[in-house]
Order: C-alpha cells, then sequence, then structure tokens
C-alpha cells in the first residue's frame, strides 16, 4: 500500500504507538495534508544517523548515495544528526542468528514437523533446523538477555541525543540486478539488528545508482508503528527520485 494508505489503515485499527504521537505536537492531522505540515514535523522530529560499524557494512556507492541523499534533506530542513550506537553490531548479529536458530528449531520440533517430515524440507531450512537443535537452553537465555540489554542501551542512548527515529541506508547496496540471482533480494545487513530488537522499519526509494534502485531505511522504537508511518510519509514527501528505467 502506499504510504498514505498504510497510516489510515494504523488509525482504523488503533495500532499502539509510543509516547510521541503527532496528534498530540503542534502539528496538527490536518497540516500532515499539505507540505507545511510536512515540514514542519521534519523540522521537529530529530532523526539519528548511527556512526560507526553500522554504517561500515555499506558498500562504497551506495554509502555515498546515501550521504549526498542525508545532506540534501539537511538542506531542506529536516532534523538530521549523527548518533553514536551500534559499535557491537556484529555481536548483536550473531545474537540474533542463534535466538533465530534455535526458535526455529524449537518451533518445528514442539509441532511434530521436525523429524517426522524432515524429507520433505528444503536443504537449507532443514540445515538451519539441525543447527537450532545443538544450541543449549542456557545459550538461547543468554541471547535473549543481550538482546534485552541491547534495546535498553540503544533507547538511552538516542533519549540522551533527543532522537526519535533512525535514518539509515535501506540495504548494504543497490538492488540486485533480477537476472544475476532471481532468488536472492539483497544483503539484509541493515535490519539485521532492528529484527533483533523488535523495532519496525520503514523503506523509501531515494536515488539510482548504475541504473538500480537504492532507498532510505527509518526505524523507529517497538510499538511506533504508526508514528513510523506518519513520518515516511513526510520524509517521500521532500525526496528527489530520479526516473527509473527498468534494466533488460
Amino acid at each position: 500500500y502506499p504510504l498514505r494508505r498504510q497510516r489510515q489503515m494504523c488509525i482504523r485499527d488503533r495500532v499502539v504507538v509510543d509516547d510521541w504521537d503527532p496528534r498530540a505536537s503542534s502539528v496538527s492531522m490536518a497540516d500532515l495534508n499539505n507540505p507545511e505540515g510536512y515540514g514542519e514535523l521534519l523540522r521537529q522530529v530529530a532523526m539519528g544517523i548511527p556512526n560507526g560499524p553500522y554504517l561500515h557494512q555499506v558498500a562504497p556507492r551506495a554509502l555515498a548515495s546515501f550521504a549526498s541523499t542525508a545532506s540534501c534533506l539537511s538542506r531542506a530542513g529536516v532534523n538530521i544528526r549523527p548518533v553514536e550506537i551500534l559499535g557491537d553490531v556484529g555481536h548483536m548479529c550473531k545474537v540474533h542468528s542463534l535466538i533465530m536458530h534455535y526458535e526455529t528449531a524449537y518451533n518445528h520440533t514442539q509441532s511434530r514437523r521436525w523429524p517426522r517430515y524432515a524429507g520433505l524440507y528444503r536443504a537449507g531450512t532443514a540445515a538451519l533446523i539441525d543447527r537450532g537443535l545443538k544450541i543449549m537452553d542456557w545459550q538461547y537465555a543468554e541471547a535473549l538477555a543481550e538482546r534485552e540489554e541491547a534495546r535498553e542501551a540503544i533507547s538511552a542512548a538516542l533519549s540522551r541525543s533527543s532522537v526519535k527515529a533512525l535514518l539509515t541506508p535501506g540495504a548494504t547496496n543497490t538492488a540486485p540486478h533480477g537476472q544475476s540471482n532471481r532468488w536472492w533480494t539483497g544483503d539484509a545487513g541493515m535490519q539485521i539488528i532492528w529484527s533483533l530488537l523488535g523495532w519496525p522499519v520503514l523503506s523509501l526509494p531515494s536515488d539510482l545508482v548504475d541504473g538500480l534502485p537504492i532507498g532510505l531505511q527509518l526505524v523507529m522504537p517497538a510499538g511506533s508503528d504508526e508514528n513510523l508511518l506518519e513520518l515516511g510519509l513526510a520524509l517521500e514527501s521532500v525526496l528527489t527520485i530520479p526516473p527509473w528505467t527498468p534494466l533488460p
């Protein structure tokens, strides 16, 4: 759905939001239907760009595109600032992997699909379950504790910086060419940490690099789904996206 339609659906379904609500700010919902309302919201809400290892995952050409887009947004009045978080992103990706493997194995064994139908599983899924079965309960418990510590640490860092949302590259590189690998949609390195934390993300197209699309990712804490859509709608209004012609 277009962002405006998604926002309407969230309002209809009474999605739970966090303590920042555009309707409680000086910007009214009616204001959000015109460019001036969008601009005021983007000036009010500080968006942070993570410094350090998280961005080091991004390919140079994709990072250059992101930096250029962020610079253009800043000049347009969008409130963007650097924020020091995710210094241990590599370790947190391992924590995510451990939790994912353990829970996949647990769910498939509890439902008795495994090992009864093991021969019907794809090789990759079977290998994932097999690795998950080797993880001890105490290792899983430690990983859950680390996840909670990471949530608290990142939330505290954003609070200290007065940052309400994060702005990052949408992926580590451009979308892969369709003819190169039809079963691979690209590296998920920009999303893994947010999947671990349970934070909603939204992707917006922002540029073309070598004829392939690339985007921005907007991230907010858990429970901020409606606010994320509001902010994405405002950000979308100031992005200038080059015309795209599909590659042969």
